[in-house]
């Protein structure tokens, strides 16, 4: 199977790609509705020019300290179109800050959280 790699940058993340997973990493500190909006503009189409090749999205917020609802919405606007192609999501280094709002919003749920680089491994692993 052949897969590609690829490295761009939106306004507000930088985005690579990499046999089959693609990682989304949103500038910090804040990811706010301007923020939100553009990124998921931005990386969806990338998702589907991967389409059935995509086994997994890394939303990487070591670099988010806030996020506004938009940006929680973003997360799962995401999440949810990686699911159309079959993928997992992976949230990964999220800070503990954000690690409670998830759960306050009841949508950690929806992802597997990985805090370090070996977790990380793990929940990507093909």
């Amino acid at each position: 199977m052949h897969y590609v790699t690829t490295k761009s940058s939106s306004q507000f993340a930088s985005i690579s790609s990499k046999n089959g997973l693609l990682t989304v990493r949103p500038a910090g500190p804040n990811l706010g509705e301007r923020e939100a909006m553009i990124i998921a503009n931005d990386v969806k189409p990338i998702m589907d020019s991967i389409g059935g090749a995509m086994r997994g999205l890394v939303l990487d917020l070591s670099d988010v300290a806030h996020m506004s609802s938009f940006g929680l919405g973003m997360c799962i606007e995401l999440r949810n179109h990686a699911k159309t192609l079959n993928a997992t999501t992976v949230i990964y280094r999220m800070s503990d800050e954000l690690t409670e709002l998830f759960k306050m919003m009841k949508v950690d749920r929806l992802y597997t959280i990985a805090k370090t680089a070996k977790d990380l491994a793990a929940a990507t692993a093909a």
